[in-house]
């Protein structure tokens, strides 16, 4: 359970920090004199989509961050089930 609120919070930050940026560029847009808009959401909705698919697989690949993370949280709890279980088995008569 930890590793997914770490993993929801973390998702939460970067997503924040994306959207934070593209409202500055939005609010700096307007401020600029005014040009041709079209082509430049575009772009910028390329560039949010290339963003978040390499977030992805870098972060979701096999063997990655989030994957050993993952691995070692459910190993951690499975071998303290197994050492409770053990005590228990042997503090009976």
């Amino acid at each position: 359970m930890v590793f997914l609120s770490l993993l929801v919070s973390r998702l939460n930050h970067y997503f924040t920090v994306i959207i934070g940026g593209i409202q500055m560029l939005k609010r700096n847009k307007n401020n600029a004199p005014q040009r041709e808009k079209k082509g430049q959401s575009t772009v910028e909705y390329i560039l949010l989509v290339a963003a978040v698919l390499a977030a992805l697989i870098i972060f979701l690949r096999p063997g990655g961050v989030f994957q050993r993370a993952f691995n070692e949280s459910v190993s951690t709890g499975t071998n303290g089930m197994t050492f409770m279980a053990n005590r228990l088995a042997t503090s009976r008569p």
